[in-house]
């Protein structure tokens, strides 16, 4: 049968919490001078307690266990897990430059020269170093967005948009538009947080 011991002159001597792993079923011990007093705790001269795997068997801070043994696994140190940190979304900005053409005395036909393609991770941050990847997104009112899980963005606008002369997008020698769109980010923990991405196109002749 396998046994791990660990005295006092080791690193777990300090430890008050210990983990057993690599057993569906084992025995543990510890060993030393004095009963604990605290809730839940075990004291370090209580008989062999069987466990199942990763059960913690927590320590008093006041007991003096001189050693940890188990019979079936291994005590490892217990760490405690700590609190997730939420990701952080930053905005992001796409720009788009296209062409127009006149069609007539009241509208001009638009078409755009190409696509915006980027990554929306890239400036997002995670203080836990997760790897976060995009949950849901938003379309555009003008434009059209297409992202994959890691981030990877495309926007197209539409191959041929018709302006008319009195809209306020239209100056007479260029044309502005503006779009948007949203992105939530999540971490493997379940937290997330939203960015948005606005877009500008700018068309000249």
């Amino acid at each position: 049968m396998r046994r791990s011991l660990f005295r006092a002159a080791t690193t777990l001597s300090a430890v008050t919490a210990l983990t057993l792993v690599g057993t569906t079923a084992a025995t543990a011990k510890p060993s030393g001078a004095g009963p604990g007093n605290a809730p839940n705790s075990k004291s370090c001269e209580q008989n062999w307690t069987t466990l199942a795997t990763s059960d913690n068997v927590q320590f008093s801070s006041k007991e003096a266990c001189t050693s940890y043994a188990a019979r079936g696994g291994v005590l490892q140190p217990y760490v405690a897990p700590t609190a997730n940190t939420a990701p952080v979304a930053n905005d992001d900005h796409f720009a788009l430059a296209a062409m127009y053409l006149s069609s007539g005395d009241d509208a001009v036909g638009f078409y755009r020269t190409g696509s915006f393609e980027g990554n929306l991770l890239a400036n997002d941050t995670d203080a836990d170093a997760d790897t976060l990847r995009v949950q849901s997104y938003t379309q555009p009112s003008l434009g059209s967005v297409t992202i994959d899980p890691s981030g990877n963005a495309i926007y197209a606008f539409p191959l041929i948009y018709t302006l008319k002369w009195a809209d306020d997008d239209f100056h007479g020698d260029y044309c502005t538009f503006t779009d948007s769109f949203t992105y939530t980010i999540t971490d493997p923990s379940g937290a997330t947080d939203t960015a948005t991405v606005p877009v500008s196109i700018f068309c000249a002749k």
